[in-house]
C-alpha cells in the first residue's frame, strides 16, 4: 500500500465512515483489489486546495457534488 494512497484515501474513511462503510471502501483496498483516488487539481487553480471550487452539499439525506477536476490521482477511466 502506498504511504501517499494510505494517508490522503484511508485517513478520511478511517476518521468519518461507519463501520459498515469502513468494511465496504477500505477491506478492498488492503488486499490491492481497489485502488484510493484522490481529487484536488481543479481548471485554473492547479493544487491549491485553499482556491478549490467543488462542492459537496447533503440534500434530502444525499450528498450532491458540483464542481470539475483537471486529474484524479489513482482515477480510472
Amino acid at each position: 500500500m502506498h504511504p501517499c494512497s494510505q494517508s490522503l484515501y484511508c485517513s478520511p474513511v478511517m476518521k468519518h465512515a461507519t463501520d459498515e462503510q469502513k468494511q465496504q471502501w477500505l477491506a478492498p483496498f488492503t488486499t490491492g483489489e481497489n485502488l484510493g483516488c484522490f481529487a484536488l487539481s481543479e481548471p485554473g487553480n492547479g493544487s491549491d486546495a485553499g482556491a478549490a471550487a467543488t462542492t459537496a452539499t447533503l440534500k434530502d439525506g444525499q450528498w450532491i457534488l458540483n464542481g470539475t477536476k483537471s486529474w484524479i490521482t489513482n482515477g480510472r477511466t
